[in-house]
């Protein structure tokens, strides 16, 4: 998707977008469960925008902080280029200069030179 590969600060979730289940809470439909999830994964802030100014959004705010303890975790290649996300890098050049281990372990890492390379 388009919005993954730049950077999202915030998500605006309408209230309308929640539907009641079966004992009367607001949950979201499956589609925006997993769009939610998905942007959660990529450290997005959701604001809830109600219908009224009176609207009491602690349900739907109970729903997101449910949805956030329950998203996917992060294997070990994404954990390790979160801190890299959404950020422009500076070209590597190894033969001109001495780059840190810990940069070279990266490379070493990324599993799609290797899918590449067979």
């Amino acid at each position: 998707m388009r919005f993954f590969s730049e950077k999202v600060f915030g998500i605006q979730l309408s209230v309308a977008t929640f539907i009641s289940n079966g004992k009367g809470f607001p949950v979201l439909s499956k589609v925006h469960q997993k769009l939610c999830k998905e942007f959660m994964k990529i450290q997005a802030r959701f604001v809830l925008q109600p219908r009224h100014p009176s609207d009491n959004l602690e349900k739907q705010y109970n729903y997101l902080t449910y949805l956030f303890s329950t998203h996917d975790t992060l294997d070990a290649e994404n954990r390790q280029e979160v801190s890299y996300r959404n950020y422009l890098q500076s070209p590597l050049q190894p033969l001109a200069d001495n780059l840190e281990s810990a940069t070279y372990e990266t490379f070493e890492n990324d599993a799609i030179k290797y899918e590449l390379y067979e």
